[in-house]
Parts: structure tokens; C-alpha cells; sequence
């Protein structure tokens, strides 16, 4: 697992697969975060 130093970026790819069709929505969040996480919706 990697980790990144506070007040820098990091550009990633991720690869999901689904088993059906239709609305999704993914959560991004850090490992460790008091924040809430960044919502992705789509619709597939």
C-alpha cells in the first residue's frame, strides 16, 4: 500500500468490475480521513 505526504497529490487508476447494470456510486476516501469521502455516481 502506498501513502502520500500530507498537501501532495497522487494520480492513480483503479479498475472495478460488476457483475449487473445500472446506477453506481463509488466512495474515495483516504485510509485514515475525518472528512467525508468524495462521491462518484454513474450509470452503467
Amino acid at each position: 500500500m502506498d501513502s502520500v505526504a500530507s498537501g501532495k497529490e497522487m494520480e492513480c487508476i483503479t479498475h472495478f468490475g460488476l457483475n449487473q447494470t445500472g446506477d453506481i456510486e463509488i466512495h474515495f476516501s483516504p485510509l485514515v480521513s475525518f472528512e467525508n469521502p468524495a462521491k462518484f455516481k454513474a450509470h452503467i
